[in-house]
């Protein structure tokens, strides 16, 4: 099952995994303990210009709960214009801003960590997380921070200056365990 996220009447990013499959507000169910006591909602995500994996830590392991794509449509929406207008993921208009140097492939990759960045607010207005950890290369770990809400930002216990989406499974849970 998956799902796409639209701006300007374009599909702009696939999403796949839990995230689509249930209700975001689904995915933070069952975090409180006895004493009610509250366990924090740890997303982990995982991101380059191609890829973004989001994976949730729950008892000392970790889930992969989806992936998100840029579609195909974004390759299509880009132009030489250095002002894209745009509607959030809540149908609000914005604008994205480009460098008048930025390449075509460039202002993809960033396009898709905005929309990535817009779909992160929605859920944490959901309440699907209460902390983050943001794991990426260094030009998509600026663009990330560049991109996220005040309230995501603001949840981001850590950031890894590190491409991990292309990493074997079995390496990548070992990679987790460091980080988280």
């Amino acid at each position: 099952m998956f799902g796409y996220l639209f701006s300007s009447g374009v599909f702009i990013m696939k999403l796949t995994g839990a995230v689509v499959k249930r209700d975001l507000n689904d995915l933070g169910v069952g975090h409180y303990v006895s004493g009610h006591h509250k366990i924090p909602r740890i997303w982990i995500i995982l991101a380059d210009k191609k890829i973004t994996k989001i994976f949730s830590k729950a008892d000392n392991s970790f889930e992969m709960i989806g992936e998100a794509y840029p579609s195909e449509g974004v390759k299509m929406a880009i132009t030489e214009e250095t002002i894209e207008n745009t509607k959030d993921v809540f149908g609000n208009s914005e604008q994205i801003q480009y460098a008048p140097s930025m390449s075509p492939v460039r202002r993809q990759a960033y396009k898709f960590v905005h929309e990535l960045s817009g779909w992160l607010d929605e859920a944490l207005q959901k309440e699907a997380f209460d902390r983050l950890i943001l794991v990426a290369p260094p030009q998509t770990l600026s663009d990330m921070r560049k991109t996220l809400s005040k309230p995501v930002a603001s949840r981001v216990v850590a950031e890894v200056n590190k491409d991990l989406t292309k990493i074997s499974e079995e390496n990548l849970y070992e990679g987790l365990e460091k980080i988280a």
